[in-house]
């Protein structure tokens, strides 16, 4: 586990559990919990895609059944083209580990009960609708129509066509992200401004 601000706050550091299984990265956990869901072992339940056991996973716990776990393998650094999914994967990665500013939390967690809302209705996991990085990067990125919101990574043409206008619908219910006093969101156009728009 990670002593973040929620674990400290319930003192889940101080369980006897806590830590045990540190040997295997982030990733790997993400590797073994794909395979218990897909056995069968772990479910996903409510609001916020909290994992639950199942009946199945008793006779593990009782140890009557072996689980086979594959290992999942390193990724091994590939070579990116010129045409621009490199600087997509840094903006991918880069939206995974920023911390977003206070004012883009609540949008973020807008979003969050949106898409639980989503996954619910259709019977999947959260992060099937779109991961927290994405969610992440669209906060961040803030877009006004679907168009602008194609460009977001992880928002591909199935997902843009399905769920683009619900995540416009919820940005537009919200206080419009970041204020131009601040300084740090203008909206990026190639046009001159018209006469009238000049102070």
């Amino acid at each position: 586990g990670k002593r973040t601000g929620k674990v400290i706050q319930f003192d889940h550091d101080q369980l006897s559990v806590f830590g045990i299984g540190e040997e295997l990265s982030e990733g790997e956990w993400r590797g073994v919990v794909r395979q218990l869901l897909a056995q069968g072992l772990l479910a996903v339940e409510g609001e916020y895609g909290t994992l639950v056991l199942t009946e199945g996973s008793g006779a593990v716990l009782r140890r009557e059944r072996e689980v086979p776990l594959r290992k999942e393998p390193k990724k091994a650094a590939t070579s990116r083209s010129a045409s621009g999914s490199a600087a997509k994967g840094e903006r991918k990665a880069r939206a995974a580990v920023v911390e977003l500013p206070e004012r883009l939390v609540p949008a973020f967690e807008a979003l969050r009960v949106w898409r639980a809302e989503q996954a619910r209705e259709q019977g999947v996991p959260a992060y099937v609708i779109f991961h927290d990085a994405t969610l992440r990067e669209i906060v961040t990125v803030w877009p006004s129509s679907v168009r602008e919101l194609g460009s977001v990574s992880g928002v591909g043409e199935k997902k843009l066509a399905t769920y683009g206008e619900g995540v416009i619908g919820v940005l537009a219910g919200l206080d419009g992200g970041v204020s131009e006093a601040e300084g740090d969101h203008w909206p990026e156009t190639d046009a001159e401004p018209e006469p009238d728009d000049w102070v």
